[in-house]
């Protein structure tokens, strides 16, 4: 058998490489999008709730408001954590600075760029740059929920066709094979459960490795049948390496 205090170590070593480790998420894309609804709505907060990311309809993130650095985490699971980052190619921060201010190559799990009905240029030279360096990218259309109802009223279109379009119409784009690379979504907390954000939510976590995976599972709010078992089984990891760690610091052979 191993000595205690090798045990630990190994314990150690082993929460900090699955429970411990953090996962950072950055929100990309231009003020008045959505970002920071979305980073709420994922964190299971309304605009209101303590510790919410802020949220106006004027623009909040950006010129006039400071990039928060710690992010916003989850309140199920603080180590996953929401960067709401402000847009690219503005006064404030150009195309030429954003990605080493920001650290787009290497401090963020997976990226989420919001855009709605004009997409920006300077999305798409984002878009383009983190494909090109292998970077997990969710291409997210926000307030397809406003799109229905004005699209119902002036032309008489069903749900399903404006969605169709919209989704056609924005791999068109940004250059996209499979239209199914395309998420849309209403940010709002009420919309959760809406059209494709559920959808979104679970290619995140599939996208991030088994145990990361668990952890994303653990931080969101949402009771399905799914997600629910990810939960338990995220938490069984915390629970082995907590015990593990305690019968070794105790100088007691874990039981396997």
């Amino acid at each position: 058998h191993p000595a205690p205090t090798e045990v630990y170590e190994i314990a150690e070593r082993h929460f900090n490489e699955t429970v411990g480790q953090p996962i950072n998420i950055a929100v990309l894309g231009q003020s008045g999008v959505g970002k920071s609804t979305l980073v709420n709505t994922l964190r299971g907060l309304g605009p209101s709730s303590p510790g919410a990311a802020r949220v106006s309809s004027t623009q909040m993130t950006g010129v006039r408001s400071e990039f928060v650095e710690e992010g916003h985490p989850s309140p199920f699971n603080p180590t996953v954590v929401y960067f709401d980052l402000p847009g690219c190619g503005t006064a404030a921060v150009p195309r030429a600075e954003y990605i080493d201010k920001f650290n787009l190559r290497e401090r963020y799990d997976a990226f989420i760029l919001v855009v709605e009905r004009r997409v920006d240029e300077s999305d798409l030279w984002l878009y383009d740059f983190l494909m090109r360096n292998d970077k997990r990218v969710f291409l997210v259309r926000n307030k397809v929920n406003i799109d229905i109802l004005s699209e119902a009223e002036d032309y008489s279109r069903e749900p399903a066709e404006t969605l169709g379009l919209i989704r056609d119409d924005l791999a068109g784009e940004f250059g996209l094979a499979d239209s199914g690379e395309v998420y849309l979504i209403s940010a709002k907390l009420r919309d959760s459960g809406r059209f494709d954000l559920p959808r979104l939510k679970s290619d995140i976590g599939a996208s991030l490795g088994s145990v990361k995976q668990r952890k994303f599972a653990l931080s969101l709010a949402e009771h399905t049948e799914l997600l629910l078992s990810q939960r338990q089984a995220a938490a069984m990891d915390a629970v082995r390496s907590h015990a593990l760690m305690a019968a070794a610091n105790s100088g007691l052979n874990p039981v396997p």
